[in-house]
Order: C-alpha cells, then structure tokens, then sequence
C-alpha cells in the first residue's frame, strides 16, 4: 500500500535526511515525478522571474536608442538601410547588432559577437536573428512581408520580445524537469547494476525513485552555479550519486531490502 506523505516532509527527507530515503520507497513513481516537476517549475519560474526583470530593463534602454536620429534605418523591398553600419549596442545581458554587410546565413559567422549574451538581436541585410537564452527566432523581411520597415516598427516588435520572455521561462522549467529526470534514469542504471552485484535485491522502480529524490539539491542549486561558474551540467550527476550512496547505504544497514 502507497503511503502518503506531505510534499514538505518529501522535500526535506529528499534535502536534508538520506537516512530516511526508505520511507520515500513507500510512495508512488508518480507521486515521486510529481515531486520532482514541482521543484523545477519552482526553479524555473524564480530564475525566470529574475531574467524578466533584467530583460525589462535592457528592453527599456534599447528603446530609447532606437529612438535616437543616430540609430535611424530604412527596410526597403526586404533590404535593411543603414549609414552607421555596422553597430553594435552592448547593454549588460542583452545585445543589439546591426550590421548590412550580412545576411541570415551569416549568422554563424557573428557568433563570436552575439554568443556572450543571454538576449541578442542581429538587425542584418535581410532579416532579424533573435536568441534568446538559447530560444532562437529568425525573420526573413521579404518571406514575412516586411518589405519596408522603420524605426518606430521595429520598437514595437523589441516590445513585442515580452512574449518570449515567457516562452523562455515555460521551457526553462521544462528543461530543468527533463535533465533532473534524464541524470535519474542514468544514475539508476548505475545504482541498479551495482546493487545487483552485491546481491542487495531493490527493484530497479525503487532505485529510480531515490534517484529521483537524491537530484534535489542539485536541480535547485545547479541552474545558479552553472550561469555563475560555468560549471557543467555533470556536477549535478555527482552531487545525486552522493545522495544516493548516502540513502543506500542506510538501506543496505538495516536491511530494508530483505
């Protein structure tokens, strides 16, 4: 019989005791993965919220530039107009490009410019690059009917990028959810065979289900360390393999499994 135990008592039993992992054992794979998801939708929308709020204001600084005489262009027949290319407008986290010596397909070539920043938006000969945080977005001017094109248009579709803030924040959380829930698969594989070799007899549900419990700390600690540090996505693998060496090796003591 499943056990029903309240989503903070799961939290901290998962966090702060691998002692008690074999009380989790008790609950369902579902229960478990609805756990786990929670986390990430909570992670995900915090750093989220925090992006949002530095994207505004960059948002805002950007607007007011190409308000500016200096920052005037013309999109003529699907061709971008310029007299001060190329230009770049670097603001903290966010980029503007505008260079028409280049094309969509040059993109790649730009990368070196663009890659350090989190939003970017390349304004080039023949359309609009846009990534942001990794949600990339490009637009041909004659292929999306923006034959001609001005400053006061191209405020309005910057503005429009709100939309995409959200997005981003949707598929971060599920990113997160995903990764947290792949490095679980893995780390059970690992666990299940280990234990099969010294005879400890855990189904491979129940491994899964402590995996899953062990990458807590590291899905709520991970997306800071790896923008702050640059760390790889691996540490979080260690980190959970601790935790489940720690709950297996209580299990493994008081003989749960028997």
């Amino acid at each position: 019989m499943k056990e029903k135990i309240r989503f903070i008592n799961i939290f901290k039993i998962s966090l702060f005791s691998p002692s008690k992992y074999k009380e989790l054992i008790k609950l369902g794979i579902g229960r478990i993965i609805l756990y786990i998801f929670i986390i990430s939708m909570i992670v995900g929308t915090i750093s989220g919220i925090n992006q949002a709020l530095i994207f505004s204001k960059d948002q805002k600084e950007l607007v007011s530039l190409l308000e500016k005489e200096e920052y005037s262009f013309e999109i003529t027949e699907g061709i971008l107009y310029f007299k001060n290319s190329p230009r770049k407008i670097d603001m903290g986290q966010y980029i503007l490009y505008i260079d028409t010596s280049k094309e969509l397909k040059d993109l790649d070539s730009l990368r070196n410019i663009l890659i350090h920043k989190d939003y970017s938006i390349a304004i080039l000969k023949d359309g609009i690059g846009v990534n942001f945080n990794g949600t990339k977005t490009n637009l041909n001017y004659k292929e999306s009917g923006f034959l001609s094109l001005t400053n006061k248009e191209l405020i309005k579709f910057v503005e429009f990028m709100n939309i995409l803030v959200y997005i981003g924040i949707f598929i971060y959380i599920i990113a997160i959810f995903i990764g947290t829930i792949i490095d679980a698969v893995l780390l059970s594989f690992l666990a299940f065979i280990l234990l099969k070799a010294q005879r400890i007899n855990l189904t491979f549900d129940n491994v899964f289900k402590l995996s899953i419990c062990s990458m807590t700390l590291s899905t709520i600690i991970l997306p800071a360390i790896i923008t702050l540090v640059n760390l790889s996505s691996s540490v979080g693998m260690y980190i959970g393999g601790f935790y489940l060496f720690l709950a297996i090796r209580n299990i493994k003591r008081s003989h749960y499994y028997k």
